[in-house]
Parts: C-alpha cells; structure tokens; sequence
C-alpha cells in the first residue's frame, strides 16, 4: 500500500540479541527511556523534538492499559499521537507505517517507535515458572470462551510453529514442497547475518544438511528453520520530512508497506 514518502525513519537503536537467561533484566519503562535516548542520539534529535509515541502492548511489564500514557509521561514527552502495535512479529513494521501515516496526516511531527523486549524483574509475588508455562501457549488465549482454547489447544495446535507448519503443508498439498529449496532459505539468512557481529549466531555459519538434520519441529519445519526466542529491544525515530532536514544522517523515507 502506499504512502507518499512523506515521512522518514531518521535515528535507530538496537539491543544485542541474547539469551532471556543471560540478558540483563531491566524495567520496560527502563529499557524505552535507554531505547529512545539512544535513537534520539542516532538522529541528532532531542527528547523534546518528540509528538509522537508507538509502542507494543500486552507483553509490556508495568502496565496492561493505558501503556503510551505511561510511557510518554515516564519520558517527560507531550504527544498527540500514541498507539499501541499488536501484531506479533509484524510488530516492529506496523509501527513504522503507522507513524509514517499519521505524520502524512499532520497528527504529528516526530514518532519515537519502540519495543522492548528484555525481561523484567519479577516481583515478589510473580512465579517464575508459572510465567514461562503460560507463554509455551504462544500467541494462542487459554481464556474461557476464546476459540483457540476450545478448538486448537487440546488438539496440540499451540505456538506459532504448528500454524506456519500448517501453511506450509497447504503449499505442499498445492504446489510441492521443495525441502531442501526451503532449507536453503534458513541457510541464506544465516549467513547474511554473519556479517553482523551482533548477531545471534555470528561466527556459526550452516548448510542444508544442517538444517534437514535437524531436530523435526512441526513438519515439515526443523528448529534450524525456526526464529530463536532471544531477548532484546529496538527503537526508531521516524519524523516529517521538515524535521529529517535538520537530522544528523540520511533519511529513509517510507514509501510504502505491506
């Protein structure tokens, strides 16, 4: 879909990926003030600069509702638009669009993104266990009455994995399933993200054989053709184009989505 390109992603931040076990564990509200000091920094912008906030919602620590509300206040910015993004692993796109189509409709000039995605510190009266029990549901709801919890969850349809694995079974059915073609693809991405030293896997490159040899997950997909659960945070600034003017590096503006 289009846009005018009107609006540019101006400034970015990224935590390293690690593991949840050995990631600092850090407030979300902490890790948004860190996110956005940091992409502010990228930018060349200050937290005054600031109208706009996007933020991810059900998984934030501190507060179930009224989230942009307690994250613009805890920044000490004055917004006039805020939205929290649901979309799973879209997530991160889904706010940019979104940003990029509210500054092309003079809502706002400049929009902090962010998500952060470290594990908090659990409180006294959180259990550990009964935490990680109920997020193996992945994003499937075991609350009475939702659908999934009647019709996909005794069947052992849960997590994400089974429903691509559905996906991909249904390509099959139509089209053939090229196994090793789509190895491949795992294989591609891996060694593209060995040219960052940040990533997860940098220094371990694999092959097709590899991934076919690799424990069977939701078949026809193996674990080495399924995205790690690690922990992490991002953010980015996206502004008007009058504001990107005035920024330290090249904007990228934003064209489109999809």
């Amino acid at each position: 879909m289009g846009l005018r390109g009107e609006a540019a992603i101006v400034g970015a931040a990224q935590y390293k990926p690690e593991k949840y076990a050995t990631a600092p564990q850090m407030f979300h509200l902490e890790q948004v003030a860190d996110l956005a000091a940091q992409a502010l920094e990228d930018a060349g912008l200050k937290a005054s600069d600031l109208d706009g906030l996007v933020i991810n919602g059900p998984q934030f620590h501190e507060a179930s509702v009224f989230v942009p509300a307690m994250a613009a206040e805890y920044l000490g910015i004055e917004v006039n638009f805020a939205e929290v993004v649901d979309l799973g692993g879209c997530t991160s796109v889904g706010m940019i669009w979104r940003a990029a189509a509210a500054i092309e409709l003079g809502l706002c000039e400049a929009v902090l993104c962010v998500i952060p995605m470290r594990m908090a510190p659990f409180g006294p009266n959180e259990d550990p266990a009964w935490m990680a029990q109920a997020m193996r549901f992945g994003g499937h709801s075991t609350a009475f009455g939702a659908p999934e919890a009647e019709f996909d969850l005794p069947y052992g349809h849960l997590g994400q994995n089974t429903g691509y694995a559905m996906i991909a079974q249904r390509y099959a059915a139509q089209y053939g399933y090229d196994q090793t073609a789509m190895a491949k693809l795992a294989v591609d991405q891996r060694t593209n993200a060995q040219y960052n030293p940040n990533a997860m896997f940098h220094g371990k490159p694999m092959t097709i054989e590899d991934v076919l040899g690799s424990k069977m997950v939701a078949d026809p997909l193996h674990v080495l053709e399924i995205v790690m659960p690690v922990a992490g945070g991002a953010a980015v600034i996206v502004t008007s184009k009058e504001v990107a003017a005035r920024t330290k590096k090249r904007p990228a503006f934003v064209k489109g989505f999809g």
